[in-house]
């Protein structure tokens, strides 16, 4: 029974550590829109990095990052 509860803490252990692999979002992601819109440099790289892959476009923190980017060219 315990080699069982051992091997299931070590299996979750391993799944939480590669899990978040999976969902990077770029240097900044998980911020929403009206933070890129208020850190244009941080959004700048953001971006850059969106860029890079043309299948990251679809990440929602591409998304807030030119939304935000273009939320902040509107304001000024």
């Amino acid at each position: 029974m315990k080699k069982w509860v051992y091997l299931a803490i070590i299996l979750l252990v391993v799944v939480l550590s590669v899990l978040p692999a999976f969902f990077h979002q770029g240097p900044y992601g998980g911020k929403t829109q009206g933070w890129y819109e208020n850190h244009p440099t941080e959004t700048a790289k953001e971006l850059a990095w969106c860029r890079e892959k043309p299948e990251r476009e679809k990440t929602t923190s591409c998304q807030f990052a030119h939304n935000g980017a273009v939320a902040s060219m509107a304001s000024d």
